[in-house]
């Protein structure tokens, strides 16, 4: 029955078309273009054959090269061919295997080619119908059939652009979100688990920390301030001073203190000193402290070269909790402030140290730190970009960065990808003001197609 079948499709082969027409009857399967409706169409070519499927002839041509060497490889491998194998059959075999070989995206590109796949949609689904054979038949379907291809390659190009970005050999976890007619831009949603983000675009000039590096976080803040204004830099070394205190109050120099005590003529008793700029205040006008220090500010330097302290900072968390009002009023002379804010990182609380402009709104800071930088630490930031439908394939140029903001996933719900657009519209206005949701766009291809049909009707 099934060799009768084949005889009888393959005697139905037309040169002049360059294709194999059913001398009973064609069925046109009217598939939506979607994942489902090519696997269905590629699992039925890979079970019953490209020649029982139908298909064009120039399909062969299309095929790519990995796929074409698969397939050669399995039929000579299993031995399907023989002297006396007709081209017809080798070339089934070629097609068909082919075909289980190929990827989803490379399939799509050649899918049109079979007889179980058609784009021209109608309300009904499946339409089936006998075609009578005659001359007046034959010459509509040599007239019509490149205009009805052509026209569904230009319907589907837009779904073929998408899944450019979603899909390379395999699912990219990249998804196009919204389309710009317009402007013929597509709007990506990065998948967050492989997406890769510049930190230098993340961490902006006012960011004073970076919570992984080995360096603690409050002494990354103050080495920054330190740089910004030297002034902070000697107030560090006066609160390390005060900090470095052996069993007295204040630690000085005890030959230095011995020469005082000499000059003026008494003992001193450093317990009733609780500051250095107590004791330095006491005995600025010794010679002993005039001919050493040019001022105070020249007295902790020294004092401070031999403080346990010396180029290790070991103070820096005191030192920004304690100190950050006059911090604040060292930094007002710029008009800046240091604004501390917590995040979490991981199992563990961490800060992070903005230096923060006057006038600058608090809520969009902590919602900057939030979103973006605690985001991109625990690996929940992710980016949206754009890119022009010129540029899909262009592999230099799709490697660029073309993010018009980053998004902190855990802002989406559970499913990120749900109602994702709606979302990120509602969020940012202005920037996808001329975007509209792939759903969106799809249904009016549908009402136009729909249209279409009832014109030509």
């Amino acid at each position: 029955m099934e060799r009768k079948l084949e005889e009888k499709i393959k005697s139905s082969y037309d040169k002049e078309l360059g294709i194999y027409v059913n001398d009973a009857y064609t069925e046109l399967k009217t598939l939506d273009a979607t994942k489902k409706s090519y696997k269905m169409s590629k699992k039925e070519i890979v079970e019953e054959s490209a020649l029982n499927v139908g298909y064009l002839r120039g399909v062969l041509e299309e095929i790519p090269y990995y796929a074409l060497l698969e397939a050669i490889k399995e039929i000579s491998l299993n031995g399907w061919i023989t002297r006396k194998t007709e081209d017809i059959d080798l070339e089934n075999m070629l097609i068909s295997e082919s075909v289980k070989n190929m990827n989803y995206q490379d399939f799509k590109k050649i899918a049109n080619y079979f007889y179980n796949f058609t784009y021209d949609k109608v309300e009904k689904g499946i339409v089936g119908k006998h075609i009578e054979i005659s001359h007046e038949t034959y010459n509509y379907l040599k007239e019509n059939l490149k205009e009805l291809l052509e026209r569904k390659n230009i319907d589907n190009s837009l779904e073929n652009k998408i899944d450019g970005i979603e899909y390379t050999k395999q699912e990219t976890g990249n998804k196009v979100i919204g389309i710009d007619e317009e402007n013929e831009k597509l709007l990506i949603f990065k998948d967050p688990r492989t997406v890769e983000i510049d930190e230098d675009k993340i961490f902006s000039k006012k960011i004073l920390n970076i919570p992984y590096l080995s360096t603690d976080s409050t002494k990354q803040i103050l080495n920054k301030l330190k740089n910004y204004d030297e002034e902070i830099d000697f107030l560090y070394k006066e609160h390390a001073l005060e900090r470095d205190k052996g069993i007295r109050l204040i630690d000085v120099d005890m030959y230095e203190l011995h020469d005082i005590e000499i000059e003026i003529g008494k003992h001193i008793d450093l317990n009733n000193y609780s500051t250095y700029k107590e004791y330095y205040n006491a005995f600025k006008n010794t010679e002993i402290i005039k001919n050493r220090y040019k001022n105070y500010k020249d007295f902790i330097e020294e004092n401070y070269k031999y403080c346990d302290d010396w180029e290790n900072d070991k103070y820096a968390e005191s030192f920004i909790k304690e100190k950050i009002e006059e911090i604040n009023n060292i930094l007002l002379k710029t008009d800046s402030s240091l604004y501390i804010k917590e995040i979490q990182m991981q199992d563990k609380t961490e800060i992070i140290g903005y230096l923060k402009e006057i006038g600058e709104d608090i809520e969009e800071i902590n919602n900057y730190i939030e979103n973006d930088i605690e985001a991109y630490i625990n690996g929940t930031l992710t980016k949206v970009e754009e890119i022009s439908f010129d540029d899909i394939g262009n592999e230099k140029i799709e490697n660029e960065d073309k993010s018009i903001f980053y998004v902190n996933t855990n802002t989406l719900g559970n499913d990120i990808y749900k109602n994702c657009f709606e979302k990120l519209k509602k969020e940012y206005p202005k920037k996808l003001q001329k975007y509209k949701s792939v759903k969106e766009i799809k249904q009016e291809m549908k009402k136009e197609e729909k249209k279409e049909i009832r014109l030509t009707k």
